[in-house]
């Protein structure tokens, strides 16, 4: 599809912080919830992330982010950009179409942040699949994976720690005691994330994503040898009504099932029936899958293809995505 020209009334152009309140108004619209301005400013950090909007006739009729973060890719250090808060106005739909507000931000957005040419090298995202079919359509995405979810029943994978074992809970006033040994697992666990593409979840990160949060209160137990201390892996999990859902493991491959069962046994314990994740498809088995319910998302990993960068299909099955790699869990 060749380059989109501006229709006349519409502007297209980077977010302002004068834009917050009518994207938080169109936030509110497309999710039905609002956004206060704490979580944008948690979200959105300078430096570490970007905004396109779509103006017609100076209304904002469309937003299209992106938050950064380094990754492994193979092995190497990389960057990419993770799509987030892509909306448009409902009297702005237009179908699949090349001026659609839609396509306008979104092949902007492209052109500005991701690619072999811009700040960050990769593209993804948690799209449904009618996102992804419009996206394809347009020729801003191509599909190199898909989510699954794996749930347990809590008693069937609920594990006993053995005595040389030990379980401490992070909370941000102890956090930073522990950040040599986050970034000692995060290490130990890029070892067995070298034909991977994974984002780089090292102290600083977790420290952002789960006990800087301004608004979402998460669980993070820290596995570790009781005589010396060797942290052996960490579980972050979120309490929903019915469930807990494993957000994020960071540990070695051969203990992960340990975390799985640590976070079960907890659960079980306080009469939680059932422990759930997501991850992407080809890292079922990284998972304790045989004792699994596991069932097919409605979320595809995209790859951008509208600016030059890796091409998709070296991307395929590539990426290692958990529950907590989203914006909105």
């Amino acid at each position: 599809m060749p380059p989109p020209s501006t229709p006349p009334g519409m502007e297209i152009r980077l977010y302002r912080p004068r834009d917050y309140a009518a994207m938080s108004s169109l936030f509110t619209e497309v999710f039905k919830e609002p956004m206060s301005a704490t979580f944008h400013a948690w979200k959105y950090r300078p430096g570490k992330s970007g905004a396109v909007v779509v103006l017609r006739d100076g209304e904002l009729v469309a937003h299209y982010g992106g938050v950064g973060s380094a990754v492994l890719l193979r092995g190497e250090e990389s960057s990419a950009m993770q799509i987030v808060d892509v909306m448009v106005k409902a009297t702005a739909r237009q179908g699949v179409r090349g001026s659609s507000p839609f396509f306008l931000a979104g092949s902007r957005f492209l052109e500005q942040f991701i690619g072999n040419e811009q700040p960050w090298r990769l593209g993804y995202g948690f799209p449904s699949d009618r996102h992804m079919r419009l996206a394809a359509h347009l020729g801003l995405y191509a599909p190199v994976g898909r989510m699954l979810e794996l749930s347990w029943p809590s008693a069937t994978v609920a594990r006993a720690l053995p005595w040389y074992w030990r379980v401490d809970t992070l909370s941000l006033d102890n956090v930073a005691h522990h950040g040599k040994a986050l970034d000692t697992l995060w290490n130990a666990m890029r070892q067995d994330l070298t034909q991977a593409c994974a984002v780089i979840k090292d102290y600083a990160w977790l420290r952002w994503r789960y006990l800087e949060h301004p608004e979402r209160q998460y669980d993070l137990r820290l596995l570790r040898r009781r005589l010396d201390g060797r942290p052996l892996g960490l579980a972050v999990f979120k309490r929903e009504a019915s469930r807990w859902l494993l957000l994020d493991v960071i540990a070695p491959k051969r203990h992960i099932a340990a975390l799985v069962g640590l976070v079960a046994a907890e659960a079980n314990a306080v009469g939680v029936a059932t422990v759930a994740t997501w991850c992407s498809r080809a890292f079922v088995s990284w998972f304790p899958h045989e004792q699994a319910a596991v069932s097919e998302l409605p979320i595809v990993t995209p790859a951008n293809i509208w600016t030059p960068g890796p091409a998709p299909q070296t991307l395929e099955e590539l990426w290692w995505l958990l529950p907590g790699d989203t914006d909105f869990l």
